[in-house]
């Protein structure tokens, strides 16, 4: 309990509280202009409080705090307080992982790279970006139009690595460019990511134009594919403003108990990107006081834009745009968009919230679909329980080549896709489905009877196959040979080869069309079937090319083996040029303009 004395000998300066439980663990985290007037307005008792702040009052054992210089200090260190510590009764950002940024390092010649975090290593740093794939995506085309760096070798070498090879570095390791026309080029890359690349393509768009003009067409074609990678980089960018600033949008959706707030980042006046963030703790706060708490969180950690467009009016708007310029060194406006072009992208981020809302909770009322669906599958076949792990398996094969098996896993009621597994045929390499189903049944049995084993971490509570009563036998027969109790059974399709319901070793389960129980194993059955084949075709495919490949006149099992370890894939040969193919041992260079020419006239 707190005692009367100490709220009323607290200082009546800035500074932050921090309150903790009888555990000694910080529980709230808050900011006050005039720290005495604020902490005592949460022991007044006949203060009208919301139901988490009386909860959270009574659990109150302690408070400590610390004096700062003005408000804008409190602010800077609430942020750090509670981004340390987390307390139970701040308004937290829900979804606090890493987003990727495009780094460019702090080097002699700089490279340009993927990077989770930001470190304070000298480098620049651009994004944060919402999606991986696409920085990765943008970073393989700054790779074609730039050349940078890629290795960590600036010691000069015997000789230019395959990256100078293939046009993909003007190796500098070898002084076959000047730090000068390096950095040129590191500068416009960044004022790409900056958002700023019309000016580099109106150059490119020159020199291809002089190229052309002077008949060099093999230069021209070269900036004209430039041109056409910078604007895949653009073509996603929708204009928004005209006065090439940053700018973030940011809009509050709420729905019952859920709050998401969603972020457009304009960079140069271009729509780049767009993240949907969710808040835990915010029962009984406004709509103001959960904004803040998001601006305060958010923007500790991530890049501060020259304005800051909000769907609500914040309260204190002044102190946080004081303490957010503070922060990035020149002026941060804050505003609520009322009229104009702005609340036409307030109105976008809204949309793109209530999607992103309903796609975020849809997930969870499908699991709870499903687990109905896995509950109606136990009263049909009637279990004594309900299955948590369900295994399915799945023969596939063209006349008898080729065949293969398939396993996919799903956990109450959804694909537990990292537990799906596939076979290739040892023994049964023949058109005999039966002889194949007794063939990967006895392999995964086999670690059923172990009870554990690296390869199987669970054992299933119920087992398919997809078929009649005739796999359903040996699969029966396979399981009496194992001793394994699981029950078995097969899921059968109708004259059109469409599902049609459940067969065990005694009866049929026609499982009525349109229940949850009846969808579910549907998707079992095409999922296996999906994996299956899949697989099947794969093979057939690499032996298809294997045995074109072998037909290359000087090419046998040996030189095979060699190009397959060097490129690892079939498609990496297939894109290698003939300087790349001659560096595989045992294959000369007319060898290797044999092996391009074959490949490249083929229809592999």
């Amino acid at each position: 309990m707190i005692e009367k004395d100490f709220l009323h000998s607290l200082p009546n300066n800035p500074g932050v509280y921090i309150m903790k439980d009888k555990t000694g663990k910080i529980i709230y985290v808050g900011k006050a202009k005039n720290l005495k007037n604020r902490v005592n307005q949460y022991f007044i008792s006949n203060s009208n409080h919301t139901p988490k702040v009386s909860a959270m009052v009574q659990k109150i054992e302690n408070i400590e705090y610390i004096l700062t210089n003005s408000e804008t200090e409190a602010l800077n260190l609430e942020c750090s307080l509670i981004k340390k510590n987390r307390p139970k009764y701040n308004i937290l950002l829900k979804d606090d992982k890493q987003y990727p940024y495009i780094k460019i390092t702090n080097e002699k010649f700089p490279r340009v790279m993927f990077a989770r975090r930001q470190d304070k290593d000298g480098a620049k740093y651009f994004g944060p970006y919402v999606s991986a794939f696409a920085v990765k995506q943008t970073l393989d085309i700054l790779h074609k139009l730039f050349k940078f760096r890629q290795c960590n070798i600036l010691t000069e070498r015997n000789k230019p690595c395959l990256n100078y090879h293939i046009k993909r570095c003007d190796a500098p390791c070898m002084g076959y460019i000047t730090e000068y026309d390096y950095f040129q080029r590191i500068d416009e890359l960044s004022n790409i990511l900056n958002g700023k690349a019309n000016d580099f393509l109106d150059l490119l768009k020159e020199k291809m134009q002089l190229a052309s003009d002077e008949l060099n067409f093999e230069q021209a074609a070269e900036y004209r594919d430039k041109i056409d990678a910078l604007n895949r980089i653009l073509e996603k960018q929708m204009t928004v403003s005209t006065n090439d600033e940053n700018e973030d949008i940011l809009y509050l959706y709420k729905e019952n108990d859920k709050i998401c707030i969603q972020m457009l980042y304009v960079r140069a006046g271009k729509l780049t990107d767009k993240k949907a963030f969710f808040m835990n703790n915010t029962q009984s706060e406004t709509d103001s006081e959960v904004m803040r708490a998001f601006i305060l969180q958010y923007y500790d950690e991530f890049e501060i834009p020259k304005k800051i467009y909000v769907s609500v009016d914040l309260e204190d708007d002044a102190e946080l745009e004081n303490y957010l310029s503070l922060k990035r060194g020149n002026k941060v406006f804050i505003s609520t968009p009322k009229r104009g072009n702005k609340v036409r992208f307030v109105e976008m981020a809204k949309k793109n919230a209530m999607e992103s809302m309903r796609l975020r909770y849809r997930k969870q009322d499908s699991t709870k679909e499903k687990q109905e669906a896995v509950k109606q599958l136990s009263y049909y076949l009637g279990l004594d329980f309900i299955p948590h792990r369900i295994e399915a398996f799945d023969i596939s094969h063209t006349s008898g080549s080729e065949v293969v098996a398939s396993m996919v896993v799903f956990e109450d009621g959804m694909p537990s896709k990292q537990n799906y597994r596939k076979f290739k045929m040892k023994t049964s390499t023949t058109n005999d489905d039966y002889g194949a189903m007794k063939e990967v049944l006895e392999r995964r049995f086999k670690y059923i009877a172990k009870e554990k084993s690296d390869k199987f971490k669970e054992n299933p509570d119920l087992i398919f196959v997809d078929g009649g009563l005739g796999q359903v036998n040996v699969a029966l027969e396979v399981a009496k040979s194992f001793d394994v109790k699981t029950p078995i059974f097969g899921i059968f399709k109708d004259d059109k080869h469409k599902t049609k319901g459940i067969i065990g070793h005694d009866k049929t389960y026609e499982i009525p069309v349109g229940t949850k129980c009846f969808s579910l194993i549907t998707e079992i059955q095409d999922e296996m079937h999906r994996v299956a084949i899949t697989y099947h075709r794969l093979l057939r495919a690499k032996k298809n090319t294997e045995s074109e490949i072998l037909k290359i006149e000087g090419i046998g099992k040996n030189r095979y083996k060699s190009l397959i370890e060097h490129f690892k894939t079939l498609t990496a040969l297939k894109k290698a040029s003939v300087e790349q193919i001659a560096k595989v041992k045992g294959i000369s260079p007319a060898l290797a303009r044999k092996i391009h020419d074959e490949i490249k006239n083929s229809k592999l």
